[in-house]
């Protein structure tokens, strides 16, 4: 699989819960070749409304706020196959912190295409099974905040990969 496998295959997202917890899934890219994966989870009041940028900027890097008012309180970063991160926000010095709390992720092959997989009980992101949620999961390219994907998928993306504009519109 080469490092545009993902561009060719379909990418799809879902979430699913129970009782206790959130399921995400994200089917169609290797973490490992395809870039990274950033989720961001709005559960109550405060946050941030800036995306996460952990790369050095670069003058591409033109997506900078968070959509449709999301004020995100957690972030997942899935970085590769093997390593996802769960960070918080920290109101008192507006950074994004690592968070102790504990969740699952798996990653590998599932009939012939890539899938993450992400468990995260309710209580490690401020949730309840009554709680309402807003998300937005944007799909990176390797060490660049440039965007190839999104969930919406009516967020804008960046890429030189999808898109002739940067941060235009997304793609079809």
């Amino acid at each position: 699989v080469g490092s545009l496998s993902a561009l060719d295959d379909p990418q799809a997202f879902y979430a699913a819960w129970d009782a206790d917890d959130l399921r995400l899934a994200w089917t169609g890219a290797d973490w490992s070749t395809d870039g990274d994966l950033f989720i961001y989870l709005d559960s109550g009041p405060g946050g941030s409304s800036q995306a996460y940028n952990p790369y050095a900027a670069t003058a591409n890097d033109t997506i900078t706020l968070l959509p449709n008012g999301l004020v995100a309180d957690y972030l997942l970063w899935v970085q590769d196959g093997g390593t996802a991160t769960l960070l918080a926000w920290n109101s008192s010095t507006s950074s994004w912190d690592v968070s102790s709390n504990s969740f699952e992720y798996v990653s590998g092959l599932f009939r012939g295409q890539y899938q993450s997989d992400l468990s995260l009980p309710f209580a490690s992101v401020g949730l309840t099974a009554s709680s309402a949620l807003k998300m937005v999961a944007f799909a990176s390219e390797e060490g660049a905040l440039r965007l190839w994907a999104s969930m919406p998928a009516n967020n804008a993306l960046n890429s030189d990969l999808v898109v002739s504009g940067a941060g235009s519109q997304p793609a079809h």
